[in-house]
This record gives C-alpha cells, sequence and structure tokens, in this order.
C-alpha cells in the first residue's frame, strides 16, 4: 500500500501483499483451535477450546510488547498505546469473539485457489457442493482474488476468527509503524458470543468503560466493508410436544429404517441468497407428501449433534404383505428425494443408515415406539401452513424481513421439543411470531417458552453518527484497489453489545471480507485480509480528526 494511495492517512510501510500475508498467517493460526462455544454447558467460557485460543492470543499480544489482561470470564484485554506525539484522541475499542458457533471445525491448512476465474471451486470433503460465479454472482467481486477455503465439511470459523486476525494484524503493524498517528486502542477478545452470554462481557464493558473508552466496533460482520449500527431484535421459542405411546397394528411385516438427513448450513443473515435447507423443514415436507396413516410413521427425529441442519430420522414402514412394506419404502425414499433433489450442488443429501425388520406381533418383542416424531410432523407441518407475519422462513428472508427459523428439534425428559429462532426488525412483528406459534403449537397440545435474546442496538447508537461515518471515511483511499464499495446496512443477527451500551460504550459493527457465513463453503481471499486490515488502519487514524 503507497503512501498516495493511502492519503490523506499514513500508510504502512509494508505493501497490500506482505499485509495480507501476515493476514492470512494469524488466520490460520486461529482456525487450528477448535473454539465452539456450548450452549449446553453453563460455565463461561462454555468450552475449554475458547480458553485455549485466548491463551495464545495473549501470548501474542504479549509478544509484541502489549499491555494484556484476562479476566475471570476470559475476556482478553491488550492495549495498543498512542503512538508517539499523540496526546488528546479518546481512546477506542476494537473487537472480537473468540468462540464459533456449533459444527464448526478446526482446520490446520486452507485450501487456496490463485487468481480463481470464477469456475467451481473444488472441497475434496463434499465433491458435490458447486460453488462458482455462475450460481453465486453476489461473490463475482473476488474473482481474479486467491480465494481461501477450507475441504467442505463443516465451516472453519471465518465468524468471527476473519475479524479476528485482521484486528491482530493491524497490532503487528501499528507496532512496526509508530509513524502511524493513533490514540490508544484497546483490543477485547470475549467469548461465547454465539450462545448468547451476554453475561460473559459484563466485566468487559465496565473495564472499557473505566479507560474512558466510549466509542468503539466489533469485526463481527461478514460481507466486504459492511457497516452496522441497527440490527434484530430476537428471541427464542421453545415448543414441547408431550409423547404418548404409540400403538401400531399388528402386522407381520415390518422395517425400522435410520436415514440421515443432510441439509445445507447457512447463518440465517445469508439463509436467502446461500440457500439454507433445515432438516427439521424437509422432515416435516416429506410426511406431508405421505399419509401418516398408510404404514409409514416416523418413530424418531433428532438433530445430530453438532451440525443444525443435520437430522436422523427413524421411520417404521408396516403392512400385511412384503411388498406393501417394499412399496411403502420406495415412497418414503421417493419423498425424501423429491425434498433434497434441487438442493444436493449445495451439498444437501440422505443416507439410509440400517435397515432392520422389527417384530410386531409378539408385544414382548415389539419396540417401545411414541407418537413424539409423529407430534414433530404434525406441528411443523402446521408451522409450515401457518398464516401472519411473512416471510416465515429464514431461507425465504432477505433485506429487512424477519424470519422463524426451526433449527432445532430433540428428545427431553419432557416431551419433544421444538427450537425456534425467532428474528424481526420490527418488535411487533418479533412479537406477532410468537403469537402466532403460540396459537398453532397450544392448538395441538404443545406448550411454549418465550425467551427474549437481544433487541436492536440502532435506537442506543442513533447519537452516535460517527460509528457509520469514520469507517466510510476511512475506505475512500481503498476505493481504487477494489470493485467492493463500503456501505451501510442493518445486521441480520447481532452482535451482543447491549451489556456494552448500558455502560456507555457506543459499539457499531464492520465487516470482516468474506461470504457464506457459518457454512461447510464459507470462504475468503488474500485480498479481503489484506484490504480489510489496512481498512483497520486508516479507521484508528480518523479518531479525533
Amino acid at each position: 500500500m503507497t503512501e498516495s494511495a493511502a492519503a490523506p492517512f499514513t500508510a504502512p510501510r509494508e505493501s497490500l501483499d506482505e499485509i495480507s500475508a501476515r493476514a492470512v498467517e494469524n488466520l490460520l493460526r486461529a482456525v487450528r483451535f477448535d473454539s465452539q462455544s456450548d450452549e449446553t454447558n453453563a460455565s463461561i467460557p462454555s468450552s475449554s477450546g475458547q480458553v485455549d485460543l485466548i491463551k495464545d492470543l495473549a501470548g501474542f499480544f504479549h509478544a509484541l510488547g502489549l499491555e494484556t489482561s484476562i479476566d475471570a470470564s476470559s475476556n482478553l484485554i491488550a492495549v495498543i498505546p498512542a503512538s508517539p506525539g499523540v496526546s488528546g484522541v479518546p481512546p477506542i475499542a476494537l473487537m472480537a469473539h473468540v468462540d464459533t458457533s456449533a459444527g464448526t471445525a478446526a482446520i490446520d491448512r486452507f485450501i487456496e485457489a490463485p487468481e480463481w476465474d470464477g469456475s467451481p471451486l473444488t472441497f475434496p470433503a463434499n465433491p458435490p457442493l458447486v460453488v462458482d460465479r455462475e450460481r453465486y454472482p453476489h461473490i463475482a467481486g473476488i474473482v481474479g482474488h486467491t480465494v481461501i477455503h477450507g475441504p467442505g465439511k463443516a465451516p472453519f470459523g471465518l465468524d468471527n476468527k476473519a475479524g479476528l486476525c485482521e484486528i491482530a494484524t493491524l497490532a503487528e503493524l501499528l507496532v512496526k509503524n509508530p509513524q502511524i498517528p493513533h490514540g490508544e486502542i484497546v483490543l477485547g477478545f470475549r467469548p461465547d458470543e454465539e450462545i448468547g452470554r451476554h453475561e460473559a462481557v459484563e466485566s468487559l464493558a465496565a473495564a472499557l468503560a473505566a479507560r474512558g473508552v466510549r466509542l468503539g466496533w466489533t469485526v463481527d460482520g461478514c460481507t466486504p466493508f459492511e457497516i452496522n449500527t441497527s440490527n434484530f431484535n430476537a428471541a427464542r421459542a421453545d415448543v414441547v410436544l408431550k409423547t404418548e405411546p404409540l400403538n401400531l397394528p399388528p402386522c407381520p411385516f415390518a422395517q425400522e429404517l435410520t436415514i440421515e438427513i443432510v441439509g445445507v448450513d447457512t447463518h440465517g443473515a445469508t439463509a436467502c441468497e446461500e440457500g439454507y435447507l433445515n432438516s427439521a423443514v424437509v422432515f416435516a415436507r416429506v410426511f406431508e407428501r405421505l399419509d401418516l396413516t398408510q404404514g409409514i410413521l416416523p418413530v424418531d427425529f433428532d438433530r445430530t449433534t453438532g451440525k443444525e441442519t443435520t437430522g436422523r430420522l427413524k421411520v417404521i414402514v408396516f403392512g400385511d404383505e412384503a411388498a406393501v412394506v417394499a412399496e411403502g419404502i420406495k415412497r418414503l425414499l421417493t419423498a425424501l428425494e423429491l425434498e433434497i433433489r434441487d438442493h444436493r450442488w449445495k451439498g444437501a443429501g440422505f443416507t439410509v443408515l440400517e435397515t432392520r425388520s422389527v417384530d410386531l406381533i409378539s408385544p414382548e418383542n415389539t419396540p417401545a415406539y411414541d407418537d413424539g416424531a409423529c407430534a414433530v410432523a404434525v406441528h411443523l407441518s402446521a408451522f409450515l401452513q401457518m398464516s401472519g407475519v411473512s416471510p416465515l422462513l429464514s431461507e425465504e428472508s432477505s433485506g429487512n424481513q424477519g424470519y422463524s427459523n426451526p433449527h432445532w428439534v430433540s428428545r427431553t425428559p419432557e416431551g419433544m421439543v421444538v427450537r425456534y429462532r425467532l428474528r424481526d426488525f420490527v418488535p411487533q412483528f418479533l412479537k406477532r411470531r410468537g403469537e402466532d406459534l403460540r396459537r398453532i403449537s397450544e392448538h395441538y397440545g404443545g406448550t411454549v417458552t418465550i425467551t427474549d435474546q437481544y433487541v436492536d442496538m440502532g435506537p442506543s447508537l442513533q447519537s452516535t453518527p460517527e460509528l457509520a461515518a469514520l469507517p466510510l471515511k476511512a475506505f475512500e483511499p481503498l476505493q481504487a484497489m477494489t470493485t467492493f464499495k463500503a456501505f451501510e446496512c442493518p445486521i441480520r443477527g447481532g452482535t451482543g453489545v447491549d451489556a456494552f451500551t448500558k455502560h456507555g460504550v457506543m459499539i457499531g459493527n464492520i465487516g470482516a471480507g468474506y461470504f457464506f457465513l457459518e457454512s461447510a463453503k464459507e470462504l475468503t481471499t488474500r485480498e479481503l485480509l489484506g484490504l480489510h486490515t489496512a481498512w483497520l488502519v486508516n479507521l484508528v487514524q480518523t479518531i479525533g480528526r
């Protein structure tokens, strides 16, 4: 990056290629850690991998000569002091979270496609997966870049390790380039953002306020150069469906099939453009195609551990003749194929894991089935046909639209639980989504618990327009280097900043420059990592100007 290209900002001595190379190294260092948060664990942090990554980061910043500290909740603070000769500039914060979503898999190396021409990328762990410019025109801006991705089995953690590595690379550049003018910068790295543990950052928010920080950004966006000062309102709904023993007729022929349904994983923010597919919705639609009274009944359905779009289904097919059962199995598999076929190129599929004969004649040998999976199928079918706030599903929602996503199904001692994410930018619409869900759930004997999760940060940040204006200003010298543009938009998600605004620390959010958020096909480029780091270099120079 040349001095003239960065004017009126002071540029690092390093070239953009060198900055990109350091960012890639720092990203690889981070994604080697499995730092998934665990919503089933009440501890903070909820997983040991987060602690390991925090300790590694602390060592990284300590080696740069920075003041570091880790609090009881494993929040890490590293302080970059004001550059020589700079005084009177207020301190700012730059933050990232160290946890990744459930189902993320650590990797030891990247797969790179130098000077990508837009043709299909290769995902060795998922050969059917197709990612190219034709199917995903929104990534056309990275044609010609060196694309970086994983093997395609699972996300490797760009949320939020892309932002984390860019902040780390920024720290390296500022330490090595004391000529770049900036005030004090407080770097914060928090745990358990993905599972909404806002109590984890109360101490971090208090520490920033005590240091005089009143302004900052999380580097937690996805799309290149996005700037966010508003976000979804969010709630969680747990629908509990009671179960009763399932009394099956004493048929001489019965087969039990165990089937794994693999959907298409993406974040709700990008579900529409990237083609999200939830196994729970596939399950419901399959049994809308089949008549539950005609010898084909679901006897269990559960999300497989660690990946919300993948589910395991057990079905019993029974009848008076072997040919009737064979025909029933054929109908079942045909219904599954009809729901999956248009999504195979995105990585969806299903596999029959086991088929076994079941005795329905001898009561002492008949498995103790219950009607829980049938209840889930009926409930989800009613949900999918529900009238009310639209659009309904995350894969139908974009822009300023909200959604309701039945992302988790499991068997508990209380019964079958279907968990929903409820999201909307309009608080009244969010409330109506919950009311609509309660109405159809209670109609079928279910009970519903709705828990508020986070609110739109927009109203709290209205008095701080610089949270958007300063990143826009910092991007201007970079425009000649990329076809992307900086832009302001609401977050179709949240960044967990409520605790900070309560302490008077106004926190916006900016993008980290990658695509396919929380998806097996997530990717970034060397160039985007370098440009986003350069964006941060400029951003810290805008304070106090």
